[in-house]
């Protein structure tokens, strides 16, 4: 990942600090109302428990099936069987769970039980401003070396505390990589950058 004409994409995350609570309200149009269509809040409504996971279901067993919105993170127990998932927008958990509600959620061909969990995942203000901003937990590497593998990758990210790396794909030049969370994907962002 040293190349010199190897270029880490934004994908909507941005670089520089926010200081944290800088950005708290919503954004107002000018009639005054609130731009939740995108709009990230700090405190809400968000965070889903998955009980029940098969022994063998992996992070990317979970991604695969959790759908309808920007997550925010996501990380298995294993002690507990359970998976946790919070979403960026709290319409979006509650479309997810009330999905799952009529129609259940499978992994591994075994049903999972998905309740609201007790505790709720609260961004940092900054985060918040980032996803605002388009920041996901996703990282792409733009007209990647070819010499770059999926083991490069997962070694040059494997220092990263709480880290961790779902899936790295190659397509058209470019290397995808799929992170349990937004603000380990920004970290995740800003160390592939300096080793550049």
């Amino acid at each position: 990942m040293n190349e010199a004409n190897d270029y880490i994409s934004d994908d909507g995350i941005e670089g520089g600090d926010v200081p944290p609570g800088a950005f708290d309200g919503p954004d107002k149009n000018e009639s005054g109302e609130a731009a939740s269509q995108r709009f990230v809040d700090r405190k809400c409504l968000r965070t889903l428990q998955l009980v029940g996971l098969p022994e063998s279901a992996t992070l990317a067993d979970v991604a695969a099936v959790v759908r309808g919105g920007l997550l925010v993170e996501l990380y298995i127990r294993p002690q507990d069987r359970a998976g946790i998932v919070s979403f960026a927008r709290e319409p979006d958990a509650k479309a997810f769970f009330d999905h799952v509600k009529r129609r259940d959620l499978y992994i591994k061909n075994k049903r999972i039980e998905a309740r609201w969990s007790e505790r709720q995942f609260t961004l940092l203000g900054h985060v918040s401003h980032k996803i605002n901003n388009g920041a996901t937990r996703n990282l792409v590497i733009r007209q990647c070396n070819p010499r770059i593998t999926e083991a490069s990758v997962r070694e040059d990210l494997d220092h990263i505390y709480n880290l961790i790396v779902i899936s790295v794909t190659f397509a058209n030049g470019d290397c995808h990589i799929s992170t349990n969370s937004v603000h380990n994907a920004m970290f995740a962002r800003s160390c592939l950058m300096s080793r550049m």
